[in-house]
């Protein structure tokens, strides 16, 4: 076989210098070898059966173009002057040899002719159009130069004109599917199996040789010439394309060599028949393998097509499976969060409570403030858990990514082993995003240090970039989780990289799995979080990684078209008076209404305290003027906080509302649209203190 690097340099290079100076080198050759037949006995000539140049010429322009027609008329004219034809009848066969070649790349390429030959119309096409229709055209124009240049007589010019047509496509269907199969790398099935091959070309030298070089042709029946097809059909199945073409390659040349010494079963029938019986029989054979091989490697490819799509389909329900299971465990993750930042709302509020009842010098002091340092504890991680399930309290603004990576990495630069390296490369120019920087801060965070902790011994390579996509930029990675973009969609990626060791596919599936963790430190819900915050912004996550190659998580945001908001004013606060007005509070959680009610009550307010939003509404409309601030949970039986609400605006437009819940995930967007601050459960006494004093002597908010 051609090494790969010669071969890749003569395909590539096809339409170059090189290119053209090999064609026109090996087009001579091989007609020398055609017109002298060497090593086979005298008065054997291949060029009646065979004219090899005119596969190599095909198969060139197909690679180089039919721009490089002028190579093929240079070589033809070159060996038609070397062997003494008139002027005139080498350019008109160079004319003939070039037209041929023309047309059959020019049909060919209209049939939607692939050069892989990796289909059975292709093979088709090739015998048809290439070989078929454009070598009799050839042949025309060929012929009849020479019959006007007077090197032919008239009387010949149909005899001869049939014979070149039959050597020229010939030459193509044998020589033509070796050169273009080579080149399009089909070939390597013979390299995988060289030895094989080998044995089977061996076989068939064999077998043409006792075929076709027995001293007594009337001993050997023609029947005998259908032994060669099994090992030929045996080559196009196992080697395809160019194990077929090379088998009639190998076949053809001993029967050539004794036909023509008068050896076998096509001698003593005449010169014309003769002639006539081998082209028939190289046809036949050409064409019967080389159909057989298009079709069995149109078969294969069809069934490795349905085998890469099928694992592709296995692969995007894994993915899908998996990101269903995130899904799922997001939405139990945040009803848990919910459920249990009520408990600790009740924790929380009556160990406030208590701590501000007892003396100071008070015994149970310290157990009241463990138990508040606990709460808080666990408070914080409600907050991740809901971050995880994309439902952590947001409060969005335009953004700089770059801004905040930028600050990040300055912060934690100090906090990363010193044998680790460290590049951030931040692209200049990036849109804003619409996020919480709190919380983009949080994604930076986790992911620089998941990855410190990935680095074996702390030693290795991180790498922080930052970019702009659009949708179709987000391919398909080992993992990708989070709403796709459309094709046209602006994003901006944060991408985290690590030389760690790499994730294997179960540690892939799972890593961002909530309590799941490869260290022997954390609670695991770094990365559960990253997805979570990502997820809740309408981004989409990726990771790529494989064992021992690292890992890289790409973070990809929308881009915003939202202007700057202006600088938040100042908190409103009244400097730790005591706060004066009457409340009415509505929470379905028992718990919760008497911590709350306790602590507003601690505050010099007078509480009532209902258990529903429809309680809620009556108390209100029995007397909306009787209280200064209503407090509502956003979750009651009967009627919820937010048609409560609405309720208590169709009875008094301005009335001064707090919405109180432990699972709004977008603040922000909330009080926009329902005109009412979110206070954020858990909630300690100064949280609310805080909360009830903006509510009292802020301007009431009103919508529509």
């Amino acid at each position: 076989m051609i090494p790969a690097s010669l071969r890749d340099r003569l395909c590539a290079r096809a339409d170059g210098a090189f290119g053209a100076a090999a064609f026109v080198t090996g087009y001579v050759l091989l007609a020398i070898f055609t017109l002298t037949s060497p090593g086979l006995p005298p008065g054997v000539d291949i060029s009646r059966i065979i004219w090899l140049p005119s596969g190599l010429a095909l198969a060139f322009i197909v690679q180089a173009g039919i721009g490089a027609w002028p190579w093929i008329f240079l070589a033809e004219a070159v060996v038609t002057g070397v062997t003494g034809d008139p002027l005139l009848g080498a350019l008109g066969t160079g004319a003939g040899s070039t037209a041929e070649a023309v047309l059959a790349a020019t049909l060919l390429s209209a049939a939607g002719f692939s050069p892989s030959l990796g289909r059975w119309r292709d093979v088709v096409a090739l015998i048809v159009l290439g070989s078929g229709v454009s070598s009799l055209l050839g042949a025309v124009i060929s012929v009849s130069a020479l019959v006007w240049s007077g090197a032919l007589p008239a009387a010949g010019a149909v005899d001869v004109g049939f014979r070149w047509w039959l050597s020229h496509a010939n030459g193509i269907l044998l020589l033509t599917p070796v050169l273009l199969t080579v080149c399009t790398g089909l070939g390597d099935k013979i390299r995988q199996h060289f030895g094989e091959a080998a044995a089977t070309a061996a076989l068939l030298v064999l077998v043409g040789w006792l075929l076709f070089n027995t001293e007594d042709p009337e001993s050997v029946t023609r029947l005998l010439l259908y032994v060669p097809f099994p090992i030929l059909l045996w080559s196009a199945f196992r080697f395809r394309l160019t194990g077929a073409a090379l088998a009639n390659l190998f076949l053809i040349l001993p029967a050539l060599a004794g036909t023509g010494a008068g050896r076998g079963p096509l001698a003593g029938i005449g010169p014309s028949q003769t002639v006539l019986q081998l082209a028939v029989f190289l046809t036949v054979t050409v064409l019967t393998s080389l159909i057989l091989a298009g079709v069995v490697e149109e078969r294969e490819e069809e069934a490795t097509a349905r085998l890469a799509a099928e694992e592709e389909r296995r692969q995007m329900g894994e993915r899908m499976h998996q990101a269903q299971k995130l899904e799922s465990l997001g939405v139990l993750a945040g009803g848990i969060a919910h459920d249990f930042n009520n408990l600790l709302a009740t924790i929380m509020g009556n160990a406030d409570l208590a701590e501000k009842r007892l003396p100071l010098d008070h015994s149970a002091g310290d157990n009241v403030a463990e138990v508040l340092r606990a709460s808080r504890r666990a408070a914080d991680l409600c907050r991740q858990i809901q971050a995880y399930a994309g439902r952590g309290q947001v409060a969005s603004s335009v953004l700089d990514l770059n801004e905040v990576v930028d600050e990040m990495g300055e912060l934690l630069s100090v906090s990363f082993p010193n044998d680790a390296e460290v590049t951030i490369r931040l692209t200049s120019g990036l849109p804003p995003v619409w996020g919480d920087v709190t919380q983009i801060r949080q994604v930076v965070l986790n992911l620089l240090t998941n990855a410190a902790d990935a680095l074996p011994a702390g030693k290795g390579r991180i790498q922080v970039t930052t970019g702009e996509l659009i949708g179709e930029d987000v391919v398909e990675a080992d993992l990708v989780i989070g709403e796709p973009p459309s094709r046209a969609t602006r994003l901006v990626h944060l991408t985290v990289e690590d030389d760690g060791p790499g994730m294997d596919q179960d540690a892939r599936v799972r890593v961002f799995e909530p309590f799941y963790s490869t260290k022997n430190v954390g609670r695991g819900l770094g990365l559960a979080v990253v997805l979570g915050i990502v997820r809740s912004h309408g981004g989409t996550m990726e990771l790529r990684t494989s064992p021992g190659k690292g890992a890289s998580f790409r973070v990809a945001l929308p881009v915003t078209s939202r202007a700057p908001d202006p600088d938040p004013l100042p908190a409103v606060g009244n400097g730790g008076r005591p706060l004066h007005g009457r409340i009415l509070l509505a929470d379905d959680e028992e718990g919760v209404r008497r911590a709350c009610g306790g602590m507003l009550k601690e505050e010099g307010l007078e509480v009532v305290e209902v258990a529903d939003g429809a309680e809620a509404v009556e108390r209100y409309r029995a007397g909306p003027e009787d209280y200064d601030l209503v407090i509502l949970d956003v979750s009651m039986p009967r009627m919820d906080g937010y048609q409560a609400l609405e309720a208590m605006r169709e009875i008094r437009p301005n009335v001064r509302v707090i919405l109180s819940t432990g699972n709004v995930h977008d603040a922000d967007e909330v009080e926009a649209k329902f005109g009412a601050p979110i206070l954020a459960k858990p909630y300690g006494s100064e949280e609310l203190r805080a909360a009830v004093a903006r509510g009292l002597g802020r301007r009431p908010m009103t919508t529509g």
